[in-house]
């Protein structure tokens, strides 16, 4: 998902829906200022920025699986963006929904980011 999202917002040759196909129909996501959005803002959100920030990159670290059964898993991992216009890191935690018609089996159900602070990105440095 996320080289997806890479190469749209740097304007690449990818598809809107390669974006929203793996979002669950209520799919939820509350950003990382705290704003809650829905699939088809997420989606129409998204649909407007392609091409916003030229050569991003977008590395996952840390990801580990907090639990998994048979009908949902939640993942945590942290999500590093560089681009020229700017760097910025959070925190996410994502709800995924099996469902066997998906491309890899599970659909996006929700998302919650926070951005690190100050203090995260210190500590890390140490």
């Amino acid at each position: 998902m996320h080289r997806v999202i890479a190469a749209w917002l740097s304007g690449g040759d990818t598809e809107l829906a390669m974006f929203a196909e793996p979002l669950a129909d209520d799919f939820v996501m509350i950003n990382p200022d705290g704003m809650v959005i829905g699939k088809q803002g997420v989606v129409d959100e998204f649909g407007h920025i392609r091409g916003a920030v030229p050569e991003i990159a977008i590395e996952i670290r840390n990801f580990r699986l907090v639990t998994a059964g048979p009908t949902h898993a939640v993942a945590a991992y942290e999500e590093w963006q560089q681009s020229p216009v700017g760097n910025n890191s959070r925190h996410s935690t994502v709800v995924f929904t099996a469902d066997p018609s998906a491309r890899y089996g599970y659909r996006w159900r929700h998302l919650h980011e926070t951005w690190f602070t100050r203090a995260d990105i210190e500590s890390i440095a140490r």
